[in-house]
């Protein structure tokens, strides 16, 4: 009953996805919200990446990287209870 009422409503009669439709048009008219800020993770990305590129030897990377990231998260984790 209810899968029968879902599939005869409209995608857009949901109003999250009924906004989307309208974002577009708001960013070209009034430019985008003054908290929409990437920087912060982007340079975290970039950190993250090149220490955890250099802490490996440069073969099979990533498991490595990934390696060097879960422990520093640990030591992290770990230093916080210190």
């Amino acid at each position: 009953d209810l899968l029968a009422h879902l599939s005869t409503k409209s995608i857009t009669d949901i109003p999250k996805f009924h906004s989307l439709q309208h974002y577009l048009e708001n960013i070209q008219n009034f430019g985008t919200t003054d908290n929409y800020n990437t920087e912060m993770f982007e340079r975290f990305h970039i950190d993250f990446c090149k220490e955890g590129w250099y802490a490996s030897n440069k073969r099979n990377e990533k498991p490595q990287m990934i390696a060097w990231l879960t422990r520093r998260e640990k030591v992290s984790s770990f230093q916080s209870y210190l």
